[in-house]
């Protein structure tokens, strides 16, 4: 089955022309063409570019880059899926503004453009906070170890004025918070890296996937195999469901809509047996925790691949080596990143 671009996509791609004002390319640009000028053409193009930047200035074309790995990334799912037999084929560049159209969002300055992830200055420079967790919001008057109310701004901005940037980065994670500074740069390994190696597994007609992640980065893998033909079944927590169904219903279905979905209590004894069992029958398991999480369920990944064969994607935001507990979501782990 060919699939360009995905049919559940073609709504999006209407969208966004109207979000935007610009077209919106279908198909993905041809990498080894893709000179300066044809990077930003395509970065003002697929809507990403109008999302950066200053409030009350033009658009940045410094990240047009990145329109070079999401057409590369699109021409490899391609290949790969092919040689599977269900090519899925989709728009690269267009992914990086798809939820921004889905929800209209734009571009907020010191504000991210979803609401939740704010620069602000502190003693000696700045940090970002990201606080998309009513918990979060509330954890504020101990991050600056002050009586203030966590909504009042003003106050809070003249208490991070008093503190430098590690102290409040080292207190807020101990606080839970994700939380970073722009010069936080570390020398990590590649973007995908192997960690474990098990045994191999035999080859699935339609492989299984348990897909245990949320919001954006790895439902959006999920789907992409779901598309190529595997049996994906989506796990969300019964007392804390994916937080994307929150948001636009539309842009949930996108990433979703041909997963199998089941809730499970994390907390209940027969649902943690439950989840060991489908991991173990599942070819390939796609999470976004910390590894504390997992083991609070009784789940080892390495120990998983060892006695299942069972492969394991695991998106982190500071990795599984250095700083494997620290929490971390898009936008403050791309900061602390540079």
């Amino acid at each position: 089955m060919l699939v360009s671009p995905l049919v559940r996509r073609s709504a999006f791609l209407s969208l966004a022309r109207e979000v935007v004002g610009r077209k919106v390319r279908a198909g993905f640009a041809s990498v080894g063409a893709m000179a300066e000028l044809d990077q930003v053409a395509t970065w003002a193009n697929c809507g990403a570019m109008s999302l950066t930047g200053r409030v009350d200035g033009p658009p940045l074309c410094r990240p047009a880059g990145l329109v070079v790995a999401a057409a590369s990334s699109a021409a490899d799912l391609a290949a790969m899926t092919k040689r599977l037999g269900h090519e899925v084929a989709v728009d690269g560049p267009s992914l990086l503004a798809e939820r921004a159209a889905f929800a209209g969002l734009h571009r907020r300055g010191s504000v991210s453009v979803g609401g939740a992830a704010r620069f602000e200055r502190c003693g000696d420079g700045w940090v970002v906070l990201n606080l998309p967790r009513p918990e979060d919001v509330a954890a504020l008057p101990a991050l600056v170890e002050a009586a203030v109310d966590p909504d009042d701004w003003e106050a809070l901005r003249r208490e991070l004025r008093r503190r430098s940037a590690a102290d409040l980065v080292q207190r807020g994670r101990l606080l839970g918070l994700a939380i970073a500074r722009p010069d936080e740069r570390r020398q990590t390994p590649a973007p995908g890296h192997e960690i474990h190696r098990g045994p191999a597994r035999p080859v699935r007609a339609r492989p299984i996937v348990l897909d245990f992640s949320s919001l954006w980065a790895g439902p959006l893998a999920g789907s992409f195999l779901a598309d190529a033909g595997a049996r994906v079944i989506k796990v969300e927590g019964r007392g804390r469901p994916d937080g994307a169904r929150s948001g636009p219903a539309g842009f949930f279905d996108l990433l979703n809509a041909g997963k199998e979905k089941i809730a499970i209590d994390f907390a209940d004894r027969s649902d943690q047996a439950l989840l060991r069992r489908m991991v173990a029958a599942a070819d390939l398991v796609i999470e976004a925790s910390r590894p504390r999480a997992m083991a609070a369920v009784g789940l080892d990944p390495s120990a998983v691949v060892d006695a299942s064969a069972t492969s394991w994607l695991s998106i982190t935001g500071h990795g599984r080596i250095d700083d494997p507990d620290r929490i971390g979501f898009g936008d403050d782990a791309a900061v602390a990143g540079g």
